[in-house]
């Protein structure tokens, strides 16, 4: 986790200026196109900013310097696979929502978690290979568009885009997680962000046999974020560990 040399403010602007025109009827998840954004690519650079700015807006509260969390170590894993969905709006093709999975023998849900004693994790019970789906971000750009709008019907419209944009993103993830061998996929997540998989059909395990793991650099994590890991709070407030669905449910 670095200080990366850049303004908030600075990148919520460039986010925002390909939407600042832009008709809610122009936001189709039909062209919306999904892929692996490759390393070194403009996509893979636009998801690392739509990352940074939502992590760094809603959990830091802090227009000053933005602190890195769109890029990590587990960039370097020959088994993490960055996705994006990019639509063209107003002739730019922006990152509208990205998603990392990753195969590996650790995991970022290893770092923060463990099991409580005497338990093991669940892929561990059957020996399976585990994987990990996380860092799902949405263009801020979008909430702008909603937040704008003169029509009342703008915020479902929207807010039912980002849904059918996240189940394919979601989905091409998984296709990826299985064609790596991957049996047991795992995700973090808060309240807030459950909430938001449940209203999409996703109906996650909740796996209580683990419990928070305290090191000098998770703690250094948590309290940079700390509108996000809430650990002043009670665990029903914090993010949590999940089995990962493979699929998605009728609602």
């Amino acid at each position: 986790m670095a200080v990366v040399e850049a303004n908030l403010t600075d990148l919520k602007r460039k986010l925002f200026a390909p939407f600042e025109k832009i008709g809610r009827l122009k936001l189709d998840p039909v062209q919306v196109k999904i892929k692996v954004a490759q390393e070194g690519s403009k996509e893979r650079q636009l998801a690392a900013d739509v990352i940074d700015c939502v992590y760094n807006s809603l959990y830091r509260k802090d227009n000053g310097n933005i602190v890195n969390i769109g890029r990590d170590r587990f960039d370097s894993l020959p088994g993490t696979v960055t996705l994006v969905g990019t639509q063209e709006v107003a002739g730019n093709f922006p990152v509208v929502v990205t998603l990392r999975v990753v195969s590996d023998k650790h995991l970022e849900i290893f770092d923060f978690f463990q099991p409580k004693e005497n338990t093991r994790w669940p892929h561990e019970v059957g020996d399976y290979k585990a994987g990990e789906i996380g860092r799902l971000s949405f263009n801020p750009g979008l909430d702008f568009v909603r937040a704008n709008s003169q029509d009342a019907k703008d915020a479902k419209l929207i807010d039912d885009y980002k849904r059918d944009i996240f189940r394919m993103i979601y989905s091409f993830g998984l296709e990826i997680l299985r064609s790596n061998g991957v049996e047991t996929p795992y995700y973090m997540v808060g309240p807030h962000v459950n909430r938001f998989l449940v209203s999409c059909g996703l109906y996650a395990v909740r796996i209580d046999n683990v419990e928070s793991k305290r090191t000098p650099e998770v703690e250094a994590i948590r309290q940079e974020f700390r509108d996000y890991w809430h650990s002043d709070k009670s665990v029903k407030y914090q993010p949590w560990a999940y089995l990962a669905p493979w699929k998605f449910q009728d609602k």
